[in-house]
């Protein structure tokens, strides 16, 4: 067995990398997740359920949701349960859909589960190869084997990095590419791109008069003038071609280094033979012997050429592999995710989680999480009133949802003044009187100068300066109100 590690040193820590990377992954995957968190609350002995138990707190508190009295255990596991469960209230839902559909992004999707698996074995194909490439040049005090593993340690990282760049690449190249189509579009049908910004949670017929090329700036953008980045497009070019060009250039030296010394080991080899004078003499004629020399030596150039063929073609190779997983890579990011946008970004997290209707929604994500969560409760007033004579809370997880989410759905139609107003103040073509008009029938007196100044922000020195005459005409005045100065 010790022979055996021996032996195989790289392809057992090779393999041990592997698996832990794989678990650690894993984890990093979980940690966040529901059943993730439920598994360490109920964890015997450990978890948080296991204590609560132990401590048998009874002693009531008021929910601020439901304003019923329940123990401090209850509180906490309900409180916990909910920030990881994922609630989203079908109007929040409705509204995330729709801002998706609006902003182009309804059909896309996450990474596959097999898109990390083919990546990981790229990666590990590239990190090998070129961690043969590097092992000659790692310090001469250590072993060959040690060289190896160090050599394919620093490949491996600077394959993770590559993909992580090419990655980030074909995100912004899907990106800009869409964006770029948007504006040359509203371009040519001479429409805005952009007007106001639009949230996932907000009413999404704030700008129903707006063009799609117009609702998709408002949801997408930051600004008219807002462009995708392409700095790791740049960055992920420069990277391939340095990294390829410098391996290859290096693997190419050596082995035309090592076919040199060779031939030249060869011919000394040859000319010591031929002047030791100790050596029996040929038997052959002097010709016949020049003719097996001439042989030879015809031998060694075909050997030569097959073995700088065969390490060109290992070049190639080499090069193929690693071209193929940054486009690999590249090509996940352009397929798949949503723009590298917060408010889009927020919209498939917080929104929809990737369903396209509440129902599925309901049943796939909420209904089973609320289960647990109620079964978690009902293991939680079963051990702390185990020994009690007072009776049980009976509040229930689902009766607390419930009013938590009728809150939130209250809050989401409350209509916001100031957000109704801006949908008026800047219409597609730019009408000063008309929009004087309806920022002055503003009666609210911050909702008008904030619209005011949303106006402003997005206007021209000239529009200004109209928009400023119609105001003062509005005013039946030569000066310009107070306010308007202010803002």
């Amino acid at each position: 067995m010790e022979n055996f590690l021996i032996d195989h040193l790289a392809t057992v820590i090779t393999a041990a990398i592997a698996l832990v990377l794989v678990i650690f992954l894993i984890w990093l995957r979980r940690t966040k997740e529901f059943y993730w968190t439920d598994f360490w609350y109920a964890f015997p002995f450990f978890g948080g359920l296991h204590k609560s138990i132990a401590e048998k707190n009874l002693h009531p508190v008021r929910d601020d949701v439901t304003l019923e009295m329940i123990t401090p255990a209850q509180q906490a596991l309900i409180s916990t349960y909910f920030n990881h469960i994922g609630v989203i209230t079908r109007e929040r839902f409705h509204r995330a859909y729709r801002f998706l559909l609006l902003s182009k992004q309804s059909d896309r999707r996450p990474m596959p589960f097999w898109g990390l698996p083919i990546l990981f074995l790229l990666l590990l194909a590239e990190g090998l190869g070129f961690g043969m490439l590097l092992a000659p040049f790692i310090a001469a005090e250590i072993t060959p084997n040690a060289a190896e593993i160090i050599g394919f340690a620093i490949a491996f990282v600077m394959a993770i990095i590559a993909a992580g760049l090419t990655h980030a690449a074909g995100a912004e190249f899907y990106e800009s590419g869409l964006i770029a189509k948007m504006r040359h579009i509203a371009n040519n049908g001479k429409i805005p791109l952009y007007r106001i910004a639009i949230a996932n949670d907000e009413d999404q017929e704030i700008d129903h008069g707006d063009d799609d090329v117009t609702r998709f700036g408002n949801r997408v953008l930051e600004s008219t003038h807002d462009k995708a980045d392409k700095k790791f497009i740049v960055a992920a070019f420069l990277f391939i071609i340095v990294v390829l060009g410098a391996s290859s250039l290096l693997r190419y030296e050596n082995l035309r280094l090592a076919v040199t010394q060779q031939s030249a080991l060869q011919a000394q080899s040859g000319a010591t033979q031929g002047s030791n004078p100790f050596a029996a003499p040929s038997a052959l004629p002097p010709d016949v012997a020049q003719n097996a020399q001439d042989a030879q030596a015809q031998v060694q150039v075909e050997e030569n050429s097959e073995q700088l063929l065969g390490g060109v073609a290992g070049i190639v190779g080499l090069g193929v592999i690693f071209v193929f997983t940054q486009v690999y890579a590249m090509t996940l990011g352009i397929r798949y995710g949503h723009l590298e946008r917060a408010r889009v970004k927020a919209a498939y997290k917080n929104g929809t989680m990737g369903y396209s209707s509440y129902e599925d929604y309901k049943r796939h994500v909420l209904d089973p999480r609320v289960r647990r969560t109620e079964r978690r409760l009902q293991q939680l007033k079963n051990g702390l009133y185990r020994d009690s004579q007072t009776p049980p809370s009976t509040l229930t997880f689902e009766h607390w949802l419930t009013v938590k989410m009728q809150a939130e759905s209250a809050a989401l139609r409350t209509t916001d003044p100031g957000q109704r107003a801006a949908a008026l103040e800047a219409p597609p073509k730019f009408d000063a009187a008309a929009t004087a008009v309806r920022i002055m029938n503003i009666a609210d007196t911050p909702a008008r100068r904030a619209a005011l100044r949303r106006v402003i922000a997005t206007l021209t020195e000239s529009e200004i300066a109209e928009l400023q005459a119609e105001i003062e005409r509005i005013r039946h005045g030569n000066a310009t109100p107070s306010w308007v100065d202010e803002v």
